[in-house]
């Protein structure tokens, strides 16, 4: 059979133009910032967006108008008609400097969204101008794009450099340009500018103006019914900026060295902190070259509001308390730049891409809402921060170094402005306040307290004795009633704080487990099928084979079984009474849980308590603490540099006392946040709930301990001190 041989060549479809435009580009306000970038691009220093509609005409028309260098003939040709071209990829900086924010050559397409007919003006720095008319409605009526005439006019003259497009749609009605671009969707295109521009203080220099202009544009009016509005608007930042309560800002290098500028604009005449850092990341986590960070946090309670109006937003007399919300409203996010623009959807309202509301739920009080920040950050271009953006415009590639931008994100908002925040507001009172439970719990029932005063005031009004004291039986009876009730809740609540802990522990435990489980699997079915050939083929290979694995299942099934026993006294419906309880028994216990942890690590644990010390408590108390204790450095010994990682128990006693202390050689807690890390919701952890501290000091207070930080230079250093004696043995 005879072949034959041919050439053919790829044919792009005209619906290509359709796909990389109005598919590709998200929405109006993406396609309008698409365009907006482009007159960046071509150096301009100003560009001027113009929404305008002709009713006798039935005309909406859209114009992006810049003065920058322009596009001669050639480039128009050989470069803006070129779908996908390669040219800002490879020159990456303008004739000016500028770092191009376009690099994929499709925003100019984005005009397909934003009108069925394009007109394309341009004036290249010789003055010469050149035209261009694109029907899209035409583009999608022939087969490939080579079948398409594209016209363009040459030969006149202009004396400014610059690009004009007009987006143009005709026989649209008001009613429907108001269904389009409605009050609240121009309101939210004039913010998208606003939010446009990365405020950091070094691209003031780089001068890019904008400017928004509505000419008789329609809109609804509950009363009146269509309205038309002309409105000019030059496009700055929000003032409420400058009036934030907290702030961090700085950069973090290649290799996760941050430098950190705190400051708090409730204490006046303070100076910032300046804070040096290593943010260390996970293996699945890349650096993502150098990241500059700005992060605005606003308090929203009503005293937080007043102080805002009263650093300076109130100097314009129309601004009370509402529209300060309002403003918050429009300002919160965390947005990711490059160069001087936003790369959406990162700082939109409705995009929590750092899971900042989620951890809010988990911890109130010490966790910053999506609502209270106004953060930037300004990234590389792709070839240093290897962060590459979506063709659709809807964000970055979820590769490594994204994951490692999101995690120096997370990282700076919650070990460096989080606890700073946390621990002024608790400092002042603000904010809900730290609840000691087993003391509100004891001030809740204390009848002797109300029985003083009762007897008091029946003395004042001239009661007799005997009938007082009647009255004083009545209280004591009840308060005999109430005993019950009130142990009854406090076990309920160290019944729940010990599943609490038994939770925390759900990661540590599968780790332990699953290596013992992995085992059993893997080698039982091989057992028996080792049984079923021995029975067929006796041989002592094989019975020596089957008694080796035997042994070894028997070690695996017995170690489950601890690991079981292990976590027992955290599982208890009741907590056991108190009896005299061996110290170093419970904490062997607690360490237990985490060899696996300790291993995997690389974490020496070394228990030098005395085998002799006991007191009258509970091992469930103990347990509970020291697992959270444990926990906590193994946490933080994961994320340190230090190569010998080490956890120590040691104690002491004296006559009156029994102390214990833990140390581990990780990064240390802050010494202005000693006071703190018991509080519930205090947290340093990236996901922490703030639980772990504050359940541990309840629990040693059950069985009468107390717990603190001591101050040590490097590390954190847990002090535990128990008074001898069962009148000291806590409830």
């Amino acid at each position: 059979m005879s072949q034959n041989t041919e050439i053919q060549k790829i044919r792009p479809s005209s619906r290509l133009i359709r796909t990389i435009g109005k598919d590709l580009i998200k929405d109006e306000y993406a396609a309008i910032v698409e365009l907006v970038k482009n007159s960046y691009d071509a150096d301009s220093t100003s560009v001027k967006i113009v929404l305008e509609y002709q009713e006798k005409q039935k005309l909406l028309k859209i114009v992006v108008d810049d003065k920058g260098h322009g596009m001669s003939l050639s480039t128009i040709t050989d470069v803006w008609l070129v779908p996908a071209t390669s040219d800002k990829l490879e020159r990456r900086t303008s004739p000016e400097g500028r770092v191009l924010q376009g690099r994929k050559g499709i925003g100019r397409y984005a005009a397909g969204i934003l009108g069925n007919i394009l007109l394309m003006e341009s004036t290249d720095e010789q003055g010469n101008l050149s035209k261009v008319l694109i029907d899209f409605a035409e583009l999608e009526k022939v087969k490939y794009l080579s079948d398409i005439d594209i016209l363009i006019e040459t030969g006149e003259s202009n004396p400014q450099s610059g690009v004009y497009m007009e987006m143009t749609t005709e026989g649209i009605t008001a009613e429907k340009v108001v269904e389009i671009w409605s009050t609240n969707k121009l309101a939210k295109l004039e913010l998208e500018l606003q939010k446009l521009k990365l405020p950091l203080q070094k691209n003031k220099q780089d001068k890019f103006d904008i400017s928004l202009e509505y000419i008789n544009m329609p809109y609804m009016d509950k009363k009146l019914g269509i309205q038309y509005k002309t409105k000019k608007t030059e496009i700055k930042p929000l003032p409420i900026l400058d009036y934030y309560d907290y702030r961090i800002s700085g950069e973090v290098d290649g290799s996760g060295k941050a430098t950190i500028k705190y400051e708090n604009q409730n204490i006046p005449g303070i100076h910032p902190e300046i804070i040096e850092h290593e943010i260390v990341l996970k293996n699945s986590q890349h650096y993502c070259g150098k990241v500059l960070f700005d992060f605005r946090v606003f308090d929203r309670d009503p005293e937080a509001i007043d102080d805002l109006l009263n650093r300076g937003l109130s100097h314009d007399a129309s601004i009370g308390k509402m529209e300060a919300r309002r403003l918050l409203d429009e300002i919160y996010g965390v947005g990711v730049y490059r160069g001087m623009f936003r790369i959406r959807p990162y700082g939109d309202q409705d995009y929590d891409w750092l899971d900042l509301d989620k951890d809010r739920v988990q911890s109130f009080a010490m966790n910053i809402g999506m609502n209270q920040i106004a953060g930037f950050i300004e990234v590389e271009p792709e070839e240093q921060s290897h962060l590459h953006e979506k063709s659709a415009r809807d964000g970055l590639v979820e590769n490594n170094n994204y994951l490692g931008l999101h995690a120096i994100t997370r990282h700076l908002i919650k070990q460096i402005l989080q606890p700073r925040r946390f621990a002024f507001r608790s400092q002042v009172g603000r904010g809900r306040k730290n609840v000691n439970v087993s003391e509100k719990l004891d001030s809740l029932f204390d009848f002797e307290s109300i029985e003083n005063k009762v007897d008091k005031h029946l003395e004042t009004i001239g009661m007799s004795i005997d009938a007082r004291k009647t009255v004083s039986k009545i209280i004591q009876k009840e308060r005999q009633d109430k005993e019950k009730t009130l142990k009854d809740i406090k076990n309920t609540i160290a019944v729940y704080q010990g599943q609490v802990t038994l939770g925390k522990m759900t990661e540590v435990l599968l780790h332990e487990g699953r290596k013992n489980l992995r085992y059993l699997n893997e080698t039982i079915p091989r057992l028996n099928r080792d049984m079923d050939r021995f029975l067929k083929n006796p041989e002592d290979t094989k019975k020596e084979s089957m008694k080796s694995q035997s042994e070894k299942l028997l070690f695996h099934s017995k170690a489950i079984t601890t690991l079981f026993k292990r976590i027992e006294p955290l599982s208890r419906a009741r907590i056991p009474n108190k009896k005299i309880t061996n110290i170093r028994k419970s904490i062997s216990d607690a360490s237990d849980i985490f060899t696996v942890s300790f291993d995997e690590n690389n974490i020496e644990f070394i228990n030098e308590i005395d085998p002799s010390l006991e007191i009258y408590g509970r091992e469930y108390d103990l347990i509970t603490a020291f697992s959270n204790f444990i926990e906590n450095s193994v946490y933080w010994l994961g994320r340190s540099l230090e190569e010998d990682r080490q956890i120590v128990i040691r104690s002491d006693e004296s006559e009156t006392h029994i102390s214990i202390e833990m140390y581990d050689n990780g990064p240390g807690i802050p010494e202005n946040y000693a006071v703190n890390v018991f509080d519930p919701g205090f947290t340093l952890k990236e996901d922490g709930t703030g639980l772990g501290m504050s359940i541990a000091a309840e629990a040693l207070k059950r069985s009468g301990g107390t717990v603190s930080l001591s101050k040590v230079k490097k590390g954190t250093l847990v002090y535990v001190e128990f008074v001898k004696g069962k009148e000291n043995a806590g409830n």
